[in-house]
């Protein structure tokens, strides 16, 4: 994980437990910013998980050979490991399954087959940019200058869309005129400028969601 992600989900983390802090009053005007902060913190799990299936890459590479060894309790072993490493590997499982052997084949699917069953226990984070657009806003009108290196991060996101929404952001609120690909850029901007950035009053809000969509934003809270 580099560091910049790692920053990200600390102030994440550290900002929501600061603001549960907060009489229930405070709690009611400040949920858009906690909502904001449980939002970018999924986010950044995806990246982080990401990120760790491409460390695990040599060991997952070893594994999928050995799931056409000749050795059955070698092919057996090969499957259970796999399935310990979890949906992050997925991708490149699904490279693999190309392979010619029926045996490595057959045991990727059933490999791929318990990751689809893992992930059904668990609600899918969807991607909807009006959602993700409401949340900048929070941090913007909450003037939280945080804001700034987590879209920085998450020019790095393997979701294309997420990786636009902040580079777009990124534009608009810094008056930059760099690109999605120049992260080093913008990092070095960033250090030279955190202390004296400061956001335009004039930054619209996001328009709001569509009411039955809200109800999306609404279990970020459950």
């Amino acid at each position: 994980m580099n560091c910049n992600l790692k920053l990200v989900i600390l102030f994440v983390t550290a900002a929501a437990f600061s603001l549960s802090a907060f009489s229930q009053d405070d709690y009611l005007q400040r949920m858009p910013l906690i909502a904001a902060h449980k939002y970018f913190s999924k986010l950044a799990e995806e990246m982080a998980d990401t990120q760790v299936a491409a460390q695990e890459s040599e060991p997952v590479k070893k594994l999928v050979k050995e799931l056409g060894a000749e050795d059955f309790k070698t092919r057996e072993n090969a499957t259970a490991e796999l399935i310990q490493f979890g949906p992050s590997i997925k991708a490149e499982l699904v490279s693999a399954s190309k392979n010619k052997d029926p045996e490595t084949a057959f045991r990727i699917k059933k490999v791929l087959a318990a990751f689809r069953a893992a992930e059904g226990e668990k609600p899918k984070l969807r991607f909807e940019q009006y959602i993700f657009n409401n949340h900048v806003t929070s941090y913007v009108k909450a003037k939280d200058k945080q804001l700034i290196p987590m879209l920085i991060a998450f020019l790095g996101h393997p979701n294309q869309q997420v990786k636009f929404c902040a580079w777009q952001h990124l534009s608009k609120l810094t008056g930059q005129e760099l690109t999605d690909s120049d992260i080093g850029k913008w990092e070095k901007w960033w250090k030279e400028n955190r202390d004296t950035f400061k956001f335009k009053e004039t930054q619209q809000p996001a328009q709001d969601a569509p009411e039955h969509e809200m109800l999306n934003l609404q279990r970020l809270f459950r």
